[in-house]
């Protein structure tokens, strides 16, 4: 736990002078827009079919819930008569 304590110390150290550098940029780059910055973390789908796949789970899930929720009725019903 010390080695850590100094190693976080050492980089806050090394960082002291431009932690709190005002940064503004190239000057020989445009910024680029927001909204093309957006596209480029804008989410997909890496595993394909995934999301279809845990619908299909969802549902089955619940019918199965339903199914339970209703046998256990069958039975209350049952011991009251």
């Amino acid at each position: 736990m010390r080695s850590l304590i100094i190693w976080s110390a050492a980089l806050k150290n090394r960082y002291d002078e431009i932690i709190d550098y005002n940064w503004k940029g190239s000057p020989n780059r445009i910024r680029m827009p927001l909204e093309q910055r957006a596209k480029i973390f804008a989410p997909f789908a890496a595993l394909r079919g995934y999301s279809e796949l845990l619908r299909k789970a969802e549902e089955e899930a619940l019918q199965r819930f339903e199914r339970h929720k209703n046998d256990e009725e069958d039975v209350i019903y049952d011991e009251c008569n």
